[in-house]
């Protein structure tokens, strides 16, 4: 187990229980509903009570506009975008912390320039601890409104004119235009969904489609990779699975994967079960 919201210091889980969990994002407080959270709540309903913003499962609810119309948060050096969407996410999952850290530090220690993609990108936060001097990114999401989302958050990051690509498109079909087009990445970066659904109808499914996604990856890897990254959030999976999965991309290369759950300290000790993560960094 590792515990992952030390890299985001602007962020902390204040209490969590009765499957709900409240959340300090840079100052805003947010209550949002929470599977995992099957415990009693350690502090009073009066702290709960003062939530900037309520997530019941449907709607939002603001006490304080500031979080409706979005704010700024601070993660070391990235600056990037919060604000309340549909399925009550903010366009940043914190338990990531400490992929974000290890990203950047996998990137900075090659000593040569690296290609890097990041599939189901979302709101980009792995790209912009990604981009660097000596790395060119592809950053991919399916939802136009995530890549828009995250080209701002690079502009707020100062690295607008990084090399970044943005694109909108289906992982799958993209990857296999990459395979026979003979593009090669150093890196690859996954957050797969459990379930997922495009606008063209097709469907996705981590337990059915993860072989032949980290297949897919496995033909666009260069011949002297730097690192792989997948997590997920599926609860019927272990990390052992997700090991043993990345073990069949990973194998021929000197590197040793390691899988872990992502877990987020509270404020009274207890610690949130948010996710699965696998990753090698070659060595």
């Amino acid at each position: 187990m590792q515990k992952t919201n030390t890299f985001y210091k602007n962020y902390e889980l204040i209490d969590l229980g009765d499957f709900k969990k409240l959340e300090s994002f840079s100052g805003m407080v947010v209550e949002r509903p929470c599977p995992q959270a099957s415990s009693k709540r350690s502090l009073p309903d009066s702290v709960w009570e003062e939530a900037d913003a309520v997530f019941d499962g449907k709607d939002w609810r603001f006490n304080d506009v500031k979080v409706q119309e979005g704010w700024l948060t601070k993660i070391d050096t990235a600056t990037v975008e919060l604000k309340p969407s549909s399925g009550g996410q903010l366009g940043i999952f914190p338990e990531q912390a400490a992929n974000w850290k290890w990203i950047r530090d996998a990137v900075k220690e090659q000593g040569r320039a690296i290609k890097v993609f990041n599939g189901f990108a979302y709101t980009g936060l792995s790209t912009l601890f990604t981009s660097a001097p000596n790395s060119s990114v592809c950053h991919l999401d399916a939802s136009k409104t995530s890549v828009t989302w995250a080209k701002k958050n690079a502009e707020l990051s100062g690295l607008g004119s990084n090399d970044i690509r943005w694109i909108v498109d289906d992982v799958m079909t993209f990857l296999t235009r990459e395979y026979k087009r003979g593009v090669k990445y150093d890196g690859v970066i996954l957050d797969p969904p459990a379930f997922g659904r495009g606008k063209d109808g097709k469907t996705w499914s981590l337990k059915k489609n993860l072989g032949e996604l980290l297949e897919l990856c496995g033909l666009v890897l260069s011949p002297k990779p730097a690192f792989f990254v997948i997590s997920c959030h599926d609860q019927t999976m272990s990390p052992r699975d997700l090991s043993k999965t990345l073990n069949t991309v990973s194998k021929g290369f000197r590197g040793r994967v390691e899988s872990f759950e992502m877990l987020i300290q509270s404020s009274n000790g207890s610690s949130l079960k948010s996710g699965i993560c696998a990753r090698m960094k070659v060595s």
